[in-house]
């Protein structure tokens, strides 16, 4: 985390930036991990600095604090913040509790309640208020993870053929369950993700508004909240984003003169990212729709640090009409890394059923695309094109769905392919394919 530029900027602007409102004050900094915040209070003219350290870096913050001359102000302490007590009232909480969609494996209830027990009244929280967003998207993600999952229905179709030809055992009463556990994992599971700024569709909903000086841990265990988004382009809606920015504001008593925002909306990138959910089957809108609803979230019972989050939408149409009313349930569990790939089509202005609508880059030499991308690039020089694309994704390691006439019906095969591109006009100039299907393996020239 010391590596992420908007978050280390957002915290080193705010803290270095306002001396006037550390100079003298007793600095409280919840999970100091390495001790940076504590070490910038300090340098800020903090009079004194607690830095608590839940693991065994708290050694590695004591040993960074006297590296900076900041070892008589800096005091690191080790242990759970609810464990340890503080000999004095705190002027200032500073703490990056953030944690994945702004409250998964979140350190605020520790925050709240070091507020609660040490903060003096009118002091200050570093940061000191948050908001959480939910937009429609056009993901890159869900052609992804949804050939993902009939790869392993498939893959789970012939295990079942393998065992009822060689070993005499048939498996079939268990395939409810797997479709069941494969689909929740891979389509109604939170991903994280870099979003492009194209893959958003429509407005950005606030679904949660937070102030750090005032909140319960009563209200942020469960949140309700109803949300609008009016559509901007027609697209396929496959997905909802989710992100958060906070604010470093001060308190009333104690305003920073200079405000800081750290925001992880896209295309910015933090190690935050934006949490991806999937919308399946996906619904097609037009620019001018309406999609509106209500999002509860609430903590898991068997760990509260990860969560549950319902949305129940439908979309009214410019003319009136709406959509039957859907309520799809995900888990906010252990994060799943996938950084979207540029597409070639975006940047041939495609969108939606046609291809992913997601931002595109330049190509070099040799560079290793999907083979869907290739193939509706060499569909576009033909009237009408003959293929549509149904997935693209930069990987030799993942499946994908084939290229197949639009009367066809997609399935799930492996491609890898090797282009060699001009880069003066990023022309085509060599392609050949591998192909994977059903286990059958076949090379040809594109």
């Amino acid at each position: 985390m010391l590596q992420d530029r908007g978050r280390m900027d957002a915290y080193r602007t705010a803290i270095l930036g306002n001396p006037d409102s550390f100079k003298d004050k007793v600095v409280l900094d919840v999970g100091t991990g390495s001790g940076v915040l504590a070490i910038w209070a300090a340098q800020a003219g903090a009079r004194r600095v607690y830095a608590i350290e839940a693991t065994t870096m708290a050694a590695n913050a004591r040993q960074l604090a006297a590296a900076n001359g900041m070892q008589d102000v800096v005091h690191v302490l080790e242990g759970y913040m609810e464990q340890i007590e503080i000999p004095e009232q705190i002027d200032i909480i500073i703490s990056e509790w953030m944690g994945y969609f702004l409250l998964r494996e979140s350190m605020l209830d520790p925050v709240l309640g070091a507020r609660d027990k040490y903060l003096k009244a009118g002091g200050a929280l570093y940061p000191s208020q948050s908001q959480l967003m939910l937009a429609p998207l056009c993901s890159q993600l869900y052609s992804q993870r949804l050939a993902e999952y009939e790869e392993e229905i498939y893959s789970w179709a012939r295990f079942g053929e393998y065992m009822r030809e060689t070993n005499k055992i048939d498996i079939g009463a268990l395939d409810p369950v797997w479709e069941r556990e494969q689909f929740e994992y891979l389509m109604n599971t939170a991903h994280w993700c870099q979003l492009h700024a194209d893959e958003l569709i429509g407005d950005a909903a606030s679904i949660l508004e937070l102030d750090v000086h005032t909140v319960t841990i009563e209200e942020v265990s469960t949140i309700r909240s109803p949300f609008s988004a009016r559509i901007h382009v027609a697209a396929e809606l496959n997905a909802f984003g989710g992100w958060f920015d906070c604010f470093f504001k001060g308190s009333g008593a104690a305003p920073a003169a200079h405000v800081v925002e750290l925001t992880t909306a896209p295309p910015s990138e933090t190690h935050w990212g934006q949490q991806v959910f999937m919308v399946h089957p996906a619904e097609q809108v037009e620019s001018g729709d309406l999609v509106e609803g209500s999002v509860a979230i609430t903590r898991q019972q068997q760990n509260h640090r990860l969560l549950h989050m319902q949305v129940t939408f439908k979309i009214t149409r410019l003319d009136g009409s709406s959509t039957a009313e859907r309520t799809i349930n995900y888990k906010i569990d252990e994060p799943r890394a996938h950084r979207t790939q540029p597409s070639l089509l975006a940047a041939a202005g495609a969108r939606g059923s046609q291809g992913d609508g997601c931002a595109g880059t330049p190509l070099g030499r040799g560079a290793l695309i999907g083979a869907s991308d290739a193939a509706a690039l060499v569909a576009m020089a033909a009237t009408p094109p003959a293929c549509t694309c149904l997935a693209s994704y930069r990987s030799d390691k993942v499946p994908w769905y084939s290229m197949l006439p639009l009367t066809g019906r997609a399935v799930p095969v492996r491609k890898q392919l090797q282009l060699h591109i001009r880069p003066s006009n990023k022309q085509i100039i060599q392609a050949q394919a591998l192909t994977a299907t059903h286990g059958i393996v076949r090379r040809f020239p594109v």
